[in-house]
């Protein structure tokens, strides 16, 4: 969908698996060289960061991806798959994210260009991504740790 219908838009990969050669190979097989860019693991993530205008999330299982904060905090929205657990408790769909059903790489792909496409909406979710990483701030998150452990007894007795 980049490569015919949006110049300019960019997808950066990051990140080290046991696919690394498989994914290298199909950006060259499939033409989008110039569009889809491999970078493996990187130590600047921050600068990543602030050169996107948003972070797309393909996992099939996640269980809290801090990933998505950390796009939160500089302002990304994020497209997710709703996969089980994680991305559904952080992403208010149309608020600060998408979720797209899990594995539908077609509607995947709608929802991102369509995002990119409505810059209003876009500075709209970034807005509310900064809000949303501010709920999970160090001295709110302690908070609720504190009174979660209020109410629980010690489990180990010694004497």
């Amino acid at each position: 969908f980049c490569r015919n219908n949006h110049s300019g838009i960019s997808i950066n990969v990051y990140g080290k698996g046991e696919k690394e050669a498989w994914l290298k190979d199909e950006i060259e097989k499939s033409g989008l060289a110039g569009t889809l860019f491999y970078h493996g693991s990187t130590k600047n993530i921050e600068e990543a960061f602030r050169q996107s205008a948003i972070l797309i999330l393909t996992s099939r299982h996640e269980c809290f991806p801090t990933v998505i904060l950390e796009a939160f905090s500089f302002g990304l929205p994020v497209v997710s798959y709703d996969c089980p657990t994680g991305p559904a408790t952080m992403l208010v769909n149309g608020e600060n994210g998408y979720l797209v059903p899990a594995g539908n790489v077609h509607k995947m792909g709608e929802t991102i260009v369509s995002l990119l496409n409505d810059v209003e909406h876009l500075r709209e979710m970034s807005s509310q991504s900064f809000k949303s990483a501010k709920k999970y701030a160090p001295s709110i998150v302690f908070g609720h740790w504190q009174n979660l452990l209020a109410g629980i007894e010690p489990i180990l007795h010694v004497g």
